[in-house]
Order: C-alpha cells, then structure tokens, then sequence
C-alpha cells in the first residue's frame, strides 16, 4: 500500500510534497497527526481511522467529517483502549499546570533574569500557561537585542488560577465525554447531535 507519515515535525516543503501525491493519488494512505486534517476537503476519502482518540467530541466529528464528502459511503473508525486517556491527560497537564509549577517557573526567572524581572510581581499571561516556556527564552534573549530596544516589558496579567482549574476541570470532562462515546453502545450519531446542542448553550470553549 502506497502510504506516507505527515505530522508537525517536517518542514513545510516536505508536507506540501506529502500533500500534493495524496491528492494526484500516488497516495492511499496517510498515517497523520491533526495537523494533517487542518483544511484538507477531499471529496472521496473512504476510511478515516483514529489510532488514539481525540481530547473532545468536536475534534472527534471534526476529523471523522474528512471522509465522504461526495455523499458516497465511509467509514469512520477508532480504535479505543482506556489507556489511551494517559495521553490526553499529559496534553491537560501541559497546558494547564498547577499553581506550584508557575510559581516555581517565576523563581527560576528570577534566579536567571537580567535584574528587571524583579519589579515583575509574578505576572504570567494567565489565558495561555503553557506558553510560559517559550516567553521565557523570549526574555532571556542576548544583551544586545536590550540596547537596540528588541526587549520590552510585558504588562500581561495575574494568573487566575480559579479560572485555569475551571478550564482544566471543563478539558477533562471533554476527555470523558468521548471515552462514554467510545464505550456506547447506542446510536453514536445521534449522542454527537445531542452533544452538539447542548454545546449551544455553554459558555465554555
């Protein structure tokens, strides 16, 4: 079976290659992160498989929806194991870490600052917690961009930590909601529908 891997990690010359032979047709397969599913509309896509299943039944509908899109029959199919949830459950923890991790991430930068991160009063950009890695290395950028005016001081804001553990509360309801569907044995479409319109009417993300 003529078949290729797409994720995150090639470049984009190599994506686009991976890309172009799925839609000439050189390809049957592709073994795919979600980055693959981003905007791809291909009309005759017989078979979408999920390996691990997703973090939400809006990824899950999202992804099974590349398939038979010329209204002729597909098959969406996922293979689940319990044991799949570890792995949603590190993404959770990633992105949402607890009140210890942050305040140890701000004594380390105080420990590696240059001096002005001390007047920061511990302000991270409470909507995006998982991001602190990267603005990290931002500010410990080399003296010279300082003196040329690269660096500049983020207002940002406090951390609400109330808000983070309801959101890491709500991602983890989103992670049962698609083991229960996993595990029905009732009409899965009709649990998406129902899924869908209660949706409607949350005010969560």
């Amino acid at each position: 079976v003529a078949a290729a891997s797409y994720h995150g990690a090639l470049d984009g010359d190599q994506r686009q290659a991976v890309y172009e032979r799925f839609a000439a047709g050189d390809l049957r397969v592709i073994v795919a992160t979600s980055a693959f599913g981003m905007g791809v509309d291909f009309p005759d896509i017989r078979q979408v498989i999920h390996y691990d299943f997703p973090g939400s039944l809006e990824e899950y509908y999202q992804q099974a929806g590349r398939g038979g899109r010329d209204g002729q029959p597909s098959e969406c199919i996922l293979l689940y194991s319990p044991q799949d949830r570890q792995l949603q459950e590190f993404f959770i923890e990633q992105a949402y870490p607890d009140r210890a991790v942050v305040r140890g991430v701000y004594r380390e930068m105080l420990k590696e600052g240059s001096g002005w991160i001390q007047d920061w009063q511990f302000r991270l950009p409470g909507s995006t917690p998982a991001r602190y890695g990267r603005r990290w290395r931002s500010w410990s950028a080399p003296a010279s961009s300082s003196r040329t005016g690269g660096i500049r001081r983020l207002a940002g804001a406090p951390v609400d930590f109330e808000e983070q553990t309801r959101l890491k509360e709500h991602a983890y309801a989103r992670v049962n909601q698609v083991m229960d569907y996993a595990r029905s044995r009732g009409c899965r479409h009709a649990r998406i529908a129902d899924y869908s319109a209660r949706r409607r009417g949350s005010d969560l993300p």
